[in-house]
């Protein structure tokens, strides 16, 4: 029987409804509470004053960030300027090669030599006001010197031609 009243306790105990358990809540004294003096505490020694907590900073609150608009650089237009910087390094250098194909006839040789070293100095000029490449200016310098070269050596060798000719005789 004794197991029957323990199985009915415990039966009966499941059925009723749990309490949760009540935890009370720590009483805090306030920090900027004033204090109250008694007629003893005049007469005491006063009390040791309480640090205060440090102040909290707060950081300010943040922005929002807005997605910038996209800026477009605007391309840079090329004008027929431009394109004679090239053109004009294109027609030294053909001068050049000219010039060495032609210096052995003495005069056409050294007038596309001379020609040519003009139009590269101008091809330089522009090219580099415009910031662009060089390179054709600088090889319409190179074989309008190099053909200018040849034809003045090819104008000495005529003239010691010439003079041979007129002592063989």
């Amino acid at each position: 029987m004794n197991e029957q009243n323990n199985l009915n306790e415990t039966i009966e105990s499941a059925q009723q409804p749990v309490q949760p358990p009540v935890y009370e809540q720590p009483v805090y004294q306030q920090q900027y509470q004033q204090p109250v003096y008694t007629q003893q505490q005049y007469t005491q020694q006063p009390a040791q004053p309480q640090y205060q907590q440090q102040p909290v900073y707060v950081q300010p609150p943040v922005q929002p960030q807005y997605a910038q608009q996209p800026v477009y650089v605007q391309q840079p237009v090329y004008t027929a300027q431009v394109d004679d910087s090239r053109k004009l390094g294109i027609t030294a250098m053909i001068l050049g090669i000219l010039s060495l194909c032609t210096c052995w006839t003495v005069v056409a040789g050294f007038v596309l030599a001379i020609i040519g070293m003009k139009k590269s100095g101008s091809a330089k000029e522009r090219a580099v006001t415009f910031g662009f490449t060089t390179a054709f200016a600088r090889v319409g310098r190179i074989t309008s010197i190099v053909g200018l070269i040849a034809s003045i050596f090819m104008i000495f060798y005529w003239i010691v031609i010439i003079i041979a000719a007129a002592f063989a005789y």
